[in-house]
């Protein structure tokens, strides 16, 4: 059999397609796989959906197909697969009973579910219905532009027409042994005609050639109607390659800078600089790698992304974001950090550090903020938890919240601030300490569980009082001072208030001698004894009930 292709002379044709559908009864996840025939060719791909570049290379490994297109889209419980034949193998892999021209018949293919199932155990499903079936390029012996030779299999072209598949227009110039094939040479060191020109009356297109280099059958070198060079290789030694517009796309293989570098501008002002781009569903390396064969260390950067400002005349550049070579990190602006993130060192010289999800997490190290502060907003009840957890650092010992400054004693520094209504002018503080230092509870008042012990400096309640609700009060030494007229209240009742008046001890005026009485025998001296007795008991009762009224006054005892 010789080999078949598209008759050259028929253009603005379509290529064969399908559509593939394939879809479980009630909608549910497809498992295992389903099988295509062509002509004698079986291949298979997961029913489950699959990316376009997985089910191209399926229908391409059929020997009896070339070179597909593959575009998928969803459907209820599956997918549709739209199928484009663009190019068949120029050598047959027919028969006498399996073969085509171009456009084979729906009959010809099919589709084998048994090895398909339903998630839910639901009937499988797969159709196969014509795309694209009118108007097809042909797939011809020779091109139907010679004749096969079915003894050898060789196609002899007509005039005008040569290759393997008598497809390439020939206007044939032979040339042997070490001449030129063609010779042009233009005379005169001031000639600045053209030397070799190709015109056509016909617009740019994609669809014809200005000229193809081929070395056997391989083409090297072709410039298509719209100007398209395609190049087998490309050396340039000298002045480099200029690119003024449509840019540079590379297919295959990337690109590879021995020296100088890469530098890459832009003076679109809504175009991106550089983008870098993993096109592929089923990427899973790295995006942009920077390496160095240089150990790690601070003498180099890995990046450095500069911007320039002026001031007083001059210019200056400013790296806004820069890795060093020993991992070092320095942010000039902000960090805006939406999920997990890692480094190993971080600096921001200006702009603070958001992060609107996720918190911040240190595992080693601590925080150390050098200046402006810290400050926490929450919503939550508990803004601040300081916590120490020793089962993971194995310490018994150390300090979970310390609050330190290296200013001396002063009244005008708060090391310790606690207040409410914080939004608003006047924000009332409830307590404090000082830097003097000193402790103030300015609202509210102090409850205590565990006792107080005050070490020195005593204890000065300006007002409200001291209020004990059991234990009593202990003084083991010292005195009990109650100053400026106060009073001493038990059950309600005033124990001691001001001082009372003054109380004259009993006179002797009075006090009869120690015998007086025994030695009087004489009625008148004795009465006139008696009499001072009398009046002795009765100055001593006076004061007694005056002792006794004063005490029940203070509430010592009883009325």
């Amino acid at each position: 059999m010789c080999a078949k292709a598209d008759d050259p002379l028929t253009i603005n044709q379509n290529f064969r397609a399908l559509r593939v559908g394939i879809s479980a009864a009630d909608g549910s996840n497809l498992q295992g796989s389903v099988a295509f025939h062509f002509l004698g060719y079986s291949t298979s791909h997961p029913a489950s959906h699959i990316t376009e570049a997985l089910c191209e290379e399926a229908w391409e490994a059929l020997d009896n197909i070339e070179d597909v297109d593959c575009a998928s889209e969803p459907s209820a419980g599956g997918t549709i697969y739209n199928i484009t034949f663009k190019k068949w193998p120029i050598k047959p892999m027919e028969n006498n009973y399996f073969s085509h021209t171009g456009n084979p018949g729906i009959s010809n293919f099919t589709c084998d579910v048994s090895s398909a199932s339903s998630a839910t155990g639901a009937r499988v499903f797969c159709n196969i219905t014509n795309l694209v079936s009118d108007d097809i390029t042909e797939y011809e012996y020779c091109g139907r532009r010679g004749q096969c030779d079915f003894t050898s299999g060789t196609c002899y072209c007509i005039d005008g027409y040569e290759g393997s598949t008598c497809t390439e227009v020939s206007y044939l110039q032979s040339a042997s042994n070490t001449l030129p094939g063609a010779n042009i040479h233009a005379a005169g060191k001031d000639y600045i005609g053209d030397l070799f020109k190709l015109s056509a009356e016909k617009s740019s297109a994609p669809d014809f050639a200005f000229m193809k280099i081929v070395a056997s059958d391989e083409d090297l070198l072709s410039i298509r109607g719209d100007g398209l060079l395609s190049i087998a290789q490309l050396d340039v030694t000298t002045y480099g390659v200029t690119v003024s517009e449509g840019g540079l796309t590379i297919l295959a293989t990337g690109a590879n800078i021995k020296d100088g570098g890469l530098v890459v501008s832009n003076s679109e002002i809504n175009h991106p600089t550089l983008r870098v781009i993993g096109n592929s569903e089923l990427f899973k390396n790295t995006l942009l790698q920077v390496d160095s064969t240089r150990a790690g260390d601070s003498d180099y950067w890995f990046s450095r992304f500069t911007t320039a400002y002026k001031q007083a005349g001059q210019s200056y550049d400013v790296d806004v974001f820069s890795v060093r070579g020993d991992g070092y990190t320095k942010i000039e602006g902000e960090l805006h950090v939406r999920n997990a993130t890692s480094c190993y060192s971080l600096a921001l010289t200006g702009g603070g550090l958001t992060i609107n999800q996720g918190g911040l997490s240190i595992y080693a190290d601590g925080m150390t903020i050098f200046d402006g502060g810290a400050e926490i907003r929450s919503n939550n009840l508990t803004v601040l938890r300081a916590y120490h957890n020793d089962a993971v650092h194995d310490k018994d010992n150390g300090t979970v919240l310390s609050v330190e400054s290296t200013a001396k004693f002063n009244a005008k520094i708060d090391l310790i601030r606690a207040a409410m209504d914080a939004e608003s002018a006047r924000m009332d503080t409830i307590f404090r300490v000082n830097g003097l230092p000193r402790t103030y509870v300015d609202q509210g008042g102090l409850d205590v569980v565990g006792g107080i012990t005050v070490a020195s400096a005593g204890l000065n309640v300006s007002a409200g009082g001291i209020w004990v609700s059991a234990g009593g009060l202990h003084i083991q030494g010292g005195n009990l001072s109650v100053k400026k007229d106060a009073n001493i209240i038990v059950g309600n009742k005033q124990v001691i208030g001001a001082q009372q008046a003054a109380v004259d001890d009993v006179g002797t005026a009075n006090d009869p001698g120690d015998g007086t009485l025994a030695g009087i025998s004489e009625v008148g001296p004795l009465a006139t004894e008696s009499e001072k007795l009398r009046d002795l008991v009765d100055e001593i009762r006076t004061q007694m009930n005056g002792l006794l009224a004063k005490l029940r006054t203070h509430g010592l005892i009883a009325t």
